[in-house]
């Protein structure tokens, strides 16, 4: 059909003959030589689906197709690629080199989020925060859990594990705070409880599909580790670019690797260190004001105890009672307070 359309328009293009066609007549197939070999348009077969380490890796590189001549983008754009590399690389050099997981730990460590926020589920009001953990005075029961990926998760926890604790669904999510596992997985009551908010009607007795494990606190984090910052080191080529919850956002229990939990806790406690300066800082430049006022520990006595004379002799120069006025009084039971 193709050679016919062809002819048709050579014909109607100029007065050249018509080049007879053979309708008949079948293409013959594309050899190797004249391009890709041929791929059957039937379904798809499990040979499609090999595994890519099934494969030898191909050692020949694809050609670049870039243009050597100015990009699109401009100067700026071209650049900005760059700049990200140059980011991640520095960020690689702070966190030190990278340590091999396998160090002799046994520990594994993970991350369990939840909700400090209250919200309705099922009719039924549901929070859960790193403060209510620290008041507890026994483990908590980790319930509610309804995510097999995250249960396999619960299932392979030890005890003496460590968690992070992640905040979820509010303001300002990430890291807040460290727990412990105390108690390896058990079935998780709550499914079988009608008015619990994840009662799940076909999780039974015989056949449970739910675990718990329980945990107690360890530490609250005085600079919690944001979400966002967990992703600015999460870009390709980071040392947070394998890190589960960032690859598998809406998974409630995750694992952490050892190099992961290491970063982030050397992250968080420079963090609290330099917080711990500034509060340094601004005492130091508090007391210094206070003595250059003549107050506080460091002021001279002689100094206070003219200004003491002075004051009550201001005081005997009136006539009558020092009273003060109904706004006077407000203002100064506002400073007061």
């Amino acid at each position: 059909m193709g050679l016919q359309k062809r002819a048709t328009e050579q014909s109607d293009s100029d007065d050249s003959p018509r080049v007879p066609v053979k309708r008949n007549k079948r293409l013959p197939p594309p050899t190797a030589a004249a391009g890709r070999p041929r791929r059957s348009t039937a379904a798809a077969t499990k040979e499609d689906y090999t595994p890519d380490s099934a494969h030898e890796p191909s050692m020949a590189r694809a050609p670049d197709r870039r243009r050597k001549g100015k990009d699109k983008r401009g100067k700026q754009g071209a650049s900005t690629g760059s700049t990200v590399s140059v980011e991640i690389e520095r960020r690689r050099v702070e966190s030190g080199p990278e340590e091999d997981d396998d160090d002799g730990d046994e520990r594994q460590y993970w991350l369990m989020k939840a909700e400090p926020e209250a919200r309705i589920v099922n009719g039924v009001k549901v929070s859960y925060s790193i403060d209510e953990l620290m008041c507890a005075e026994e483990p908590e029961a980790w319930d509610g859990v309804r995510n097999y990926s995250a249960r396999n998760n619960m299932k392979a926890m030890s005890e003496g594990d460590l968690v992070f604790f992640y905040h979820s669904n509010c303001k300002v999510p990430g890291i807040v705070g460290v727990m412990e596992i105390v108690r390896e997985a058990t079935t998780d009551e709550s499914a079988f409880n009608e008015t619990h908010p994840y009662h799940d009607p076909k999780s039974s007795r015989d056949k449970p599909r739910w675990v718990v494990v329980h945990v107690r606190f360890v530490r609250k984090f005085a600079a919690p580790m944001s979400l966002k910052t967990l992703r600015s080191f999460g870009l390709p080529g980071g040392v947070l670019a394998d890190m589960q919850v960032l690859r598998m956002s809406r998974l409630s229990v995750s694992r952490v690797m050892g190099r992961e939990w290491r970063f982030i806790m050397g992250f968080i406690e420079a963090e609290e260190e330099r917080m711990r300066d500034e509060d340094d800082d601004e005492g130091k430049d508090t007391k210094r004001q206070q003595q250059e006022n003549g107050h506080g520990e460091g002021a001279d006595p002689k100094q206070q105890k003219h200004e003491a004379e002075e004051e009550e002799g201001h005081a005997r120069t009136h006539d009558g009672p020092d009273e003060l006025s109904p706004a006077a009084d407000a203002q100064s039971h506002s400073h007061v307070a």
